[in-house]
């Protein structure tokens, strides 16, 4: 089923090709300003662009929406939909976790606009120290939810599971979410379990999703609908794979920082395959379609 008003391909891998979309590059300097052109090529500020653009298709840009967030950290679109919406509630576990001193840092919980680069209407940015497994809301609060690049943190498979579940049920009948996380994107002489072993082990706990698992781990459990078919064409990494290495080592097959778009696990002198961002824009039945 393709949701009507959609005018790109959002439920899709990261793809160079979609830097050349002049609404993308807009977006994105729009969003995170002051970057300079080559810049703009990183997979985080594909998924703020597309998260943007695909609420504004589904309507979802507007004094009267409420929007969730799962995962939050202090990421830069929180700011920027503060200044466009009803009320963003911005949800983490703030101040714990590996990423307590990083992305999710405790202090966001008291002084948020010191994490802004511009500034934004506060009253309309809520953030609250909260378990992704246990969203402490009723049933149908929001008009959207999203999660970027943060769900394939959340523990085990059935830590997702639940988290997915929780995304589904907070959404409003009519609703729309929407998930980026990490994909594989092509083969390995490593098999699955050993990626998956690896990229602990050198980068952070973290679970790589394959589309078939897209489907059973995130998808179904949600109850949500994809706005549009999954796009699985292999993406364009520019040539530039981020490599990750022991120790927190990173380094890139060109030896550039951009683009940034495929990243894999070199250890032990075998290379895992490659992953990059996957969006899944996913409505919510509304009860006359139920």
């Amino acid at each position: 089923m393709t949701h009507p008003g959609l005018r790109r391909q959002y439920v899709k891998l990261c793809d160079l090709r979609d830097f050349a979309d002049t609404a993308v590059r807009e977006r994105i300097d729009d969003i995170v300003p002051g970057l300079e052109p080559s810049q703009r090529a990183h997979r985080k500020n594909w998924e703020y662009a597309l998260l943007a653009l695909f609420l504004e298709d589904a309507g979802l840009l507007g004094e009267d929406t409420t929007i969730l967030s799962v995962g939050a950290g202090h990421e830069t679109v929180l700011f920027w939909l503060a200044n466009r919406v009803a009320k963003v509630v911005a949800t983490d576990i703030y101040g714990e976790g590996i990423f307590g001193g990083l992305e999710a840092d405790r202090s966001m919980l008291t002084d948020p606009a010191s994490f802004s680069p511009y500034p934004y209407r506060e009253s309309h940015l809520e953030v609250r120290h909260m378990d992704a497994k246990q969203l402490e809301f009723d049933d149908g609060s929001f008009d959207a939810v999203f999660s970027l690049s943060s769900i394939e943190h959340f523990g085990s498979w059935a830590d997702i599971r639940r988290s997915a579940a929780e995304i589904g049920r907070v959404l409003r009948p009519g609703g729309a979410a929407f998930v980026v996380t990490e994909c594989f994107v092509s083969r390995s002489l490593l098999g699955p379990r050993a990626i998956q072993e690896a990229a602990s082990k050198v980068a952070w706990p973290i679970k790589i999703f394959t589309p078939q698992t897209l489907e059973s781990e995130i998808l179904e459990p949600s109850g949500l609908e994809l706005a549009q078919p999954l796009d699985t064409k292999p993406p364009d990494t520019g040539g530039n794979v981020i490599e990750l290495h022991g120790g927190g080592r990173i380094t890139s097959t060109t030896g550039a920082d951009f683009p940034h778009i495929g990243v894999r696990v070199q250890r032990f002198g075998l290379r895992t395959r490659t992953w990059t961002s996957v969006a899944l824009a996913m409505t919510k039945p509304s009860v006359s379609d139920a």
